[in-house]
């Protein structure tokens, strides 16, 4: 099961923290260089031309370390894991109805993007990849299945009620997994996993 993030591109119910790379943040004052470069130029001129082809070119530089980065990771889950359950996230959605810092953040992970490369490895390992619905996976205890209510910034679970305590991504990750188990398995076929807190 894995939960997808921002300060942490990913967590695994196995309690794994994925670095969140952050490419565009990394690249953006370069890239802000090169538009103030083009800008400066007057138009129609061939060095106009160039600075476009130079802000270009680290557009295109920040896509492919990202690519590389995400064809690494799938390959690395794909080949550890059977089955990979994640959230099916409107991505688009969350980034029209966020604020523009966090809406920026949101497209800088490349959400999609991942999951595309993730599914794409899976199909060729003949692993599964399957999607489940986000909503209430990380307000619902992982192990007595209580509602435990969070606001976006409490970054940690503490069940009352049978005296849990992780981090709030873990513990979405783990409700991850079990919906992607049941989806795959079926609503009516237990299906036992190793989970250690």
């Amino acid at each position: 099961g894995i939960d997808l993030g921002l300060t942490s591109l990913l967590v695994t119910s196995s309690g794994e923290k994925i670095e969140n790379p952050k490419y565009f943040k990394q690249g953006q004052n370069l890239l802000a260089a090169r538009q103030k470069g083009q800008s400066a130029k007057c138009r129609g001129s061939r060095n106009r031309a160039k600075a476009r082809l130079l802000v270009q070119k680290e557009y295109e530089h920040i896509s492919n370390q990202r690519s590389d980065y995400f064809w690494k990771l799938s390959r690395k889950l794909v080949k550890e894991n059977d089955l990979i359950a994640h959230e099916d996230l409107d991505v688009r959605g969350l980034i029209n109805k966020d604020d523009n810092a966090r809406a920026k953040s949101i497209t800088d992970a490349s959400w999609g993007k991942f999951i595309h490369c993730l599914s794409c490895k899976a199909e060729e390992a003949g692993a599964t990849v399957v999607g489940v619905d986000p909503r209430g996976t990380s307000q619902v205890c992982s192990r007595c299945g209580s509602t435990v209510k969070k606001t976006l910034y409490a970054r940690t679970h503490d069940c009352e009620a049978c005296g849990l305590v992780l981090d709030r991504d873990h513990n979405a990750a783990l409700n991850i997994l079990r919906l992607g188990l049941s989806h795959v398995f079926g609503k009516n076929q237990r299906q036992e996993s190793e989970i250690s807190y």
